[in-house]
């Protein structure tokens, strides 16, 4: 295409600087072949161009392929740092070409030869214009594959320190909450403690814990809670540990009856899928 582009113009060219040698002087034909030849070697160059721009389309889609990896390998971390790294490289040192190009072209048509270029100048205008385009494009793709990467390497796991605290004037049915905290991808959790049991248990000694969420969605994972338990006759303490499954829809997450002891140190949550 570019190198047609270059043959039809060159036939313009020479069209035009041949009749004008037969009715001017011998001074104004060496002032046209001058013009000439520079037409010629700035068709040169936009053919060359042209080459160039075929290559970034190259680039270009390697660059989706890039963020097609990067969107595949989302959990390995070496790996989607090289691909971002590489891919800012290409962006980078792609706009810097472009703008460059753009530069020489616009600069170009300022010339007294301009007017021979001023159709494939134009077709290379918008090459240009679509390469940034679709460039663009291919960074907003890394910018979001990376924003998911750097919420995936956020913990899955939670733990609330409670040790320590005295909770022994707490009554039935009340409770106290964690600080929210984040868990893969999703924010907004926190959870909610009953000491002495949750309405329902008939504050028979269980306590209550339960995993929350500021809107519904889906998890799944482990609730633990560890406790002491004091052997008075025995002299001994005894840590102690309850692990139960939580999965499902909703916005709360837990047991009514989730350990039998008034002493616990912490509560802690591991998550291995949520869409929240």
């Amino acid at each position: 295409m570019f190198a047609l582009c270059a043959l039809v113009v060159n036939g313009v060219a020479a069209h035009r600087i041949s009749t004008h040698s037969i009715d001017m002087s011998g001074s104004s034909s060496i002032k046209e072949e001058n013009q000439e030849e520079e037409a010629r070697r700035r068709i040169d160059e936009l053919t060359d161009f042209g080459a160039q721009a075929i290559h970034r389309g190259n680039l270009v889609r390697k660059a989706a392929s890039l963020s097609e990896n990067v969107s595949q390998s989302s959990t390995d971390e070496p790996a989607t740092n090289e691909a971002i790294a590489a891919f800012d490289q290409y962006v980078a040192q792609a706009k810097k070409s472009l703008d460059q190009r753009r530069a020489e072209t616009i600069e170009l048509l300022k010339q007294p030869a301009g007017e021979l270029v001023v159709s494939a100048t134009n077709f290379h205008l918008e090459t240009i214009k679509r390469k940034e385009s679709t460039i663009e494009e291919q960074a907003s793709t890394i910018k979001q594959q990376a924003s998911i990467i750097d919420r995936l390497r956020q913990p899955s796991t939670f733990l609330w320190n409670i040790s320590g605290q005295d909770f022994s004037a707490i009554q039935y049915n009340d409770f106290v909450e964690s600080p929210q905290f984040g868990l893969l991808l999703g924010s907004g959790f926190w959870f909610t403690y009953f000491p002495k049991g949750v309405r329902g248990t008939n504050n028979d000694g269980w306590a209550s814990v339960y995993l929350k969420h500021d809107r519904k969605c889906r998890v799944s994972g482990t609730l633990t809670t560890d406790f002491v338990t004091k052997k008075i006759l025995a002299g001994t303490v005894t840590a102690e540990s309850v692990t139960k499954t939580i999965e499902g829809y909703g916005d709360s997450w837990g047991f009514a009856r989730f350990a039998q002891s008034p002493n616990l140190q912490a509560v802690s949550v591991n998550i291995t899928e949520s869409d929240c």
